[in-house]
């Protein structure tokens, strides 16, 4: 209230009445209060008992929400598990990482001591460490690298090409194709596949990023093997050619006698019996040297040890203790089972166990038919060199692949005696390819030709590869050591054709030119520069884009993904196999 124009007397009596509406206005507060406390000290019990009331059904309400929504993975959906670059990963993207992760490794498991018919969590690994914490920080660094390289991705523009479109889209009709199998939703069959919170959308973008990054990865991988010279190549390959170089040799083993303590001896008569016994092993390979000194001696000496060592045991009755068939003592191969071949100085290290012994193969002063006596612990091998260290070259050749023929006949079902089986009809049918080619001129064009007729559009190697043709090839690459005996024999010459047996197929295969100006090498070489330089670009990102780690969201990632791992190994060792593909859970 404006007080201009009045008297200091009046002005006197307006704060006087403003106090006391002041403090009428807090009498009456004051005596509400009292009302109130009267009211709720005569009905505490019953207003508690509502209290808690109220308060238990709402926890059972938002108890039942959260066991519903957490089967659909709501709250993970939105808590973040890490973030990477301050990029938030929520804790299904986390369980989805983790549980994939395992399911790759679980086939080979048992080949790095996991007992894959128990849990992995809590599982103690060969270093000390647990199961779960291992691939927890391959989850990490994973996601980790996948983040960056995909983030930097999109600030390079960088964008899916039509192929690997195709690809996402071909991955996401499958998924669609899985549920439809079993009469359930997208978001449901991914949710019971893989964990709750991965729906169809999801999914879709994880898959996206996932191809986005493998493109980018190559993109880079292009950009960096760019930066290196022939030049360079060469002079690190000069700088150590025994690193990468290999060589051809026979060896035999003779096995050292380890000798026991007689009652009585003492240790030096101990000692210098045992050394007798290395001694005599000595001896022998020596003079198994001796006879072997050339490829056909060393066969031949091979096959009569043999000979020898399997008469004594089969007149003991331990002939089982050979490795050959029983039953036929010519089934030793002395050939094959001697000859080592494209060996290169860390395989010879680690077989032998011993670098200085992988040295010698590869001295400037070795040549072919030089002869060594190599003693280890246990055994004194006899060597023969047969071929020195030389640079491997590539090759390069067509292939077509020819299966045997679906079983024609229900299981059980004996074959008659005089059918063919699948393999035959197989072999059959590759020659009768092997023949048409002849026929049509036998040339580089006519296999080309009949690629063409035979070669699936799948077995395309790349986008505007020539179907077939195999190029710059090494021992190794083809994945078939019948095929690389054959392309890689010194023998073969360019426009030879083979009808070649493996353990699943049959393959006709044309030589179309041996490179003797391309090595293995280069491509080796190459790649650890290029390997080199893409260590370096993702360990910058790595400081770009850092960890951060989450540590409710971490555990209630862990939870999710332990839940479908252990169903997982439940599933497989109800299965009894390590084979599988998309499971129903």
């Amino acid at each position: 209230m404006a007080d201009k124009g009045l008297s200091k007397q009046e002005k006197q009596r307006l704060k006087e009445k403003e106090k006391f509406e002041r403090e009428r206005a807090q009498w009456k507060k004051q005596e509400a209060r009292k009302r109130t406390m009267k009211t709720r000290s005569v009905d505490r019990t019953a207003g508690t008992i509502r209290v808690i009331a109220i308060v238990v059904a709402a926890i059972v309400v938002l108890g039942l929400v959260s066991i519903y929504a957490g089967s659909y993975g709501i709250p993970g959906r939105f808590m973040p598990a890490l973030t990477v670059g301050g990029q938030n990963i929520p804790t299904p993207e986390w369980a989805f990482n983790f549980s994939n992760l395992y399911r790759s490794i679980y086939p080979y498991g048992m080949y790095y001591g996991m007992d894959t018919n128990s849990s992995l969590f809590g599982q103690p690994t060969q270093d000390g460490s647990t199961w779960d914490a291992t691939l927890t920080t391959q989850v990490h660094q994973s996601l980790q690298n996948e983040i960056a390289i995909y983030s930097e991705a999109k600030k390079a523009g960088h964008q899916l090409s039509g192929e690997e479109r195709e690809a996402l889209e071909t991955t996401m009709r499958e998924a669609e194709e899985m549920a439809a199998m079993y009469a359930m939703s997208v978001n449901a069959y991914l949710r019971n596949n893989y964990v709750p919170g991965i729906t169809k959308s999801r999914f879709r973008a994880l898959e996206e990023r996932k191809l986005t990054v493998q493109s980018f990865i190559m993109l880079k991988q292009e950009e960096f093997r760019a930066l290196h010279t022939a030049d360079e190549l060469q002079e690190k390959y000069d700088a150590d050619p025994g690193a990468y170089n290999q060589v051809d040799y026979r060896a035999y083993a003779f096995a050292k006698d380890i000798v026991e303590a007689i009652e009585g001896e003492g240790l030096e008569e101990t000692v210098a019996r045992q050394l007798a016994a290395d001694q005599a092993a000595l001896a022998k390979a020596e003079d198994f040297l001796r006879q072997g000194g050339t490829q056909a001696g060393f066969i031949a000496a091979a096959k009569a040890l043999y000979d020898e060592a399997y008469a004594a045991a089969h007149d003991h009755g331990e002939d089982e203790e050979l490795d050959h068939d029983h039953d036929d003592a010519d089934a030793y191969d002395a050939d094959a089972s001697t000859l080592n071949m494209r060996r290169r100085r860390a395989d010879i290290a680690g077989e032998y166990a011993s670098e200085e012994f992988a040295e010698w193969f590869f001295e400037a002063a070795r040549r072919a038919g030089d002869t060594k006596a190599w003693e280890t612990d246990t055994m004194v091998y006899a060597v023969l060199l047969v071929k020195p260290s030389y640079a491997q070259t590539t090759v390069d050749f067509y292939t077509i692949n020819v299966d045997p023929p679906p079983h024609q006949h229900a299981e059980g079902e004996e074959c008659d005696e005089d059918e063919a089986t699948p393999q035959e009809l197989a072999r059959q049918s590759a020659e009768e390819l092997y023949a048409q080619w002849q026929e049509n001129g036998g040339t580089r064009e006519a296999f080309v030709e009949l690629v063409k007729e035979q070669v699936s559009i799948f077995e395309a190697q790349d986008e505007g590869a020539e179907p077939g043709l195999s190029e710059n090839m090494v021992p190794g690459d083809s994945g078939y050591a019948e095929l690389d005996a054959w392309a890689f024999d010194d023998a073969r010459q360019a426009g030879e054709a083979a009808v070649i047996e493996t353990a699943e197929n049959f393959k006709l295969v044309y030589l179309a030119s041996r490179n003797d100006d391309s090595f293995a090498w280069q491509s080796e070489i190459e790649e650890e520069l290029v390997n080199e330089d893409y260590v370096e670009y993702v360990e910058a990102l790595q400081k770009e884009y850092p960890l951060g780690y989450h540590g409710w969201g971490l555990r209630v990632a862990l939870a999710s993904a332990r839940k479908m791992c252990d169903e997982f190994m439940e599933y497989m060792r109800a299965q009894n196999t390590n084979n599988y593909d998309f499971l129903e859970y």
